[in-house]
């Protein structure tokens, strides 16, 4: 191109931008202002942005989580597991159930976050449920020892699920060497509650909840590992169990069940119920005729959460804030 031919190609280019400025300016000269207007903030409603949090996650082991409702992450020492925390805030202890799916155990830990708690996330996978000591033993221990660092965590509560009572048994037997935890935990939630010893059929139903096949190939592989594992893992759900029944921990309790759950068993949770309040521990109770395993919030929320703030009103704490339509980006 010539420097001529490149001259008129701008300056033709210059006409265009003027006409094309002009016509733009006279189609939205009628428009209101508003609907133009320019700002540096995201286009949400100021109603939004106020709910909108931001939660920090840190990996405390490969097996333990702390989330934190402040933007920067909690600073764990890897070693001791000790952790700096700007406030003391309650911690709520979250044992999870079997082959939890994140989205469902985010609808649990927003809830405390959302309403000034830190929470301890803590899997258990099946691998380490079949085999106690190189799997849900080691879970207790990073449990006992992150508590027993941490003693600025002076009102804990531990919210578990199904199988997860049989993790905090584990953590309750190692409990007579440090004898001022019990003393840390000031509450528990015990939701779907199920007993692992004769558990085989609630085990399989959770793992493979749609599936009969698989679910009875489970059960009986089960129920042959609980027969052949005698001593590396059957004796150790038993004295869970016992030590479950009657716990160091004597802090009040709330016992959310269902008579229609297919895994966890009405009548042997009554039974816990029952050799607790022979304890003089104080339980409360919820029941719900229909509710799935584990979906007693997913069904019943508005309930649910009335009876979760009615306990934690009964031993002095904070209580939750349902911000469900609200978005909460927080990461496990």
């Amino acid at each position: 191109m010539t420097g001529s031919s490149m001259r008129a190609a701008i300056s033709a280019g210059v006409k265009y931008q003027q006409h094309h400025v002009n016509i733009c300016g006279n189609i939205f000269a009628n428009v209101p202002k508003m609907a133009f207007t320019v700002s540096a903030r995201p286009c949400l409603a100021p109603n939004l942005l106020q709910n909108i949090r931001k939660f920090s996650s840190q990996a405390v082991t490969k097996n333990l989580h702390l989330m934190t409702p402040e933007d920067d992450k909690p600073k764990v020492d890897q070693k001791s597991l000790a952790v700096q925390i700007k406030n003391e805030r309650p911690l709520v202890v979250f044992l999870e159930w079997m082959a939890a799916h994140r989205n469902h155990v985010k609808k649990f830990t927003d809830l405390y976050l959302g309403s000034g708690y830190d929470v301890l996330v803590a899997p258990l996978k099946p691998s380490q449920l079949l085999f106690p000591t190189s799997g849900s033993q080691l879970v207790a221990e990073e449990l006992i020892r992150f508590l027993a660092v941490n003693p600025t965590y002076k009102r804990v509560v531990v919210h578990g699920f199904s199988v997860g009572g049989y993790l905090w048994g584990e953590v309750c037997l190692r409990m007579n060497a440090h004898p001022g935890l019990p003393n840390q935990v000031v509450g528990q939630v015990w939701d779907s509650l199920v007993d692992v010893v004769g558990a085989d059929h609630g085990i399989a139903a959770a793992i493979f909840p749609k599936n009969d096949v698989l679910k009875r190939v489970v059960q009986t592989f089960i129920q042959f590992h609980l027969w052949m594992f005698q001593n590396i893992a059957t004796k150790h759900y038993h004295a869970s169990s016992a030590c479950f029944h009657h716990p160091p921990v004597k802090a009040p309790a709330l016992v959310l069940t269902s008579r229609g759950d297919p895994i966890c068993s009405f009548k042997e949770m009554m039974e816990v119920v029952d050799c607790w309040r022979d304890d003089d521990m104080k339980v409360m109770v919820k029941t719900w005729e229909d509710s799935p395993h584990v979906g007693h919030l997913r069904k019943y929320r508005a309930e649910y959460i009335a009876e979760l703030n009615r306990f934690l009103e009964s031993i002095h704490l904070p209580v939750v804030h349902d911000k469900e339509k609200s978005t909460i980006p927080s990461k496990l």
